[in-house]
């Protein structure tokens, strides 16, 4: 949740940024580079995601399929290639997409070094407070992407945290665990 606690509007930027492996971890260790050849993006503008898959090598290999969002107010943009988002000789500790004034590129489709990146720019008034989602789902197909993309809102969102904590409270009771430990365990 983000607050404006002055007295003056204030616009906010949030950006996300995760990079994108959709096979086994071994496998990318040894040839990352080879890897992200078999990558694809695509933005659904009807529910404001990216979709990502990576291509089959043949008819029986099977891979999941990613979505990443940023929900919530404000304008949006996004990004799926790397090199555009981070920066030739940057790093994602500062990348050249937080250090410049331009909007995401929106560039999807089969990228070099695929990664999944949204920019949402908000106006806070004084004293007004706006909450982002940032969502990463995974399912076996592109299809089933789409309907969990159809139910990302923010009330929906809201009431999975609501659900998840009041599951974690009644983890936590039926183990027989206080709040201060589940704090250090965490």
């Amino acid at each position: 949740a983000l607050r404006n606690e002055s007295g003056a509007r204030r616009t906010i930027e949030v950006t996300t940024y995760a990079e994108v492996v959709l096979h086994h971890s071994a496998a990318h260790a040894a040839h990352p580079a080879f890897q992200k050849l078999f990558v694809q993006t695509e933005h659904d503008p009807e529910h404001d995601v990216l979709l990502v898959r990576r291509r089959p090598r043949s008819a029986d290999e099977r891979h999941p399929w990613l979505l990443h969002a940023l929900v919530g107010p404000g304008e949006s943009e996004h990004e799926t290639d790397r090199v555009r988002f981070v920066g030739r000789g940057r790093t994602p500790a500062a990348p050249r997409a937080l250090c410049t004034r331009e909007p995401l590129s929106g560039t999807t489709g089969s990228v070099l070094d695929p990664v999944v990146a949204f920019r949402r720019t908000l106006v806070l008034e004084p004293h007004a407070e706006a909450t982002l989602y940032a969502v990463l789902g995974a399912a076996p197909e592109r299809g089933a992407l789409r309907e969990l993309a159809a139910r990302l809102d923010t009330t929906a969102l809201d009431d999975a945290f609501l659900r998840a904590a009041a599951r974690e409270e009644e983890l936590l009771a039926a183990l027989g665990v206080d709040a201060a430990r589940a704090e250090a365990w965490q």
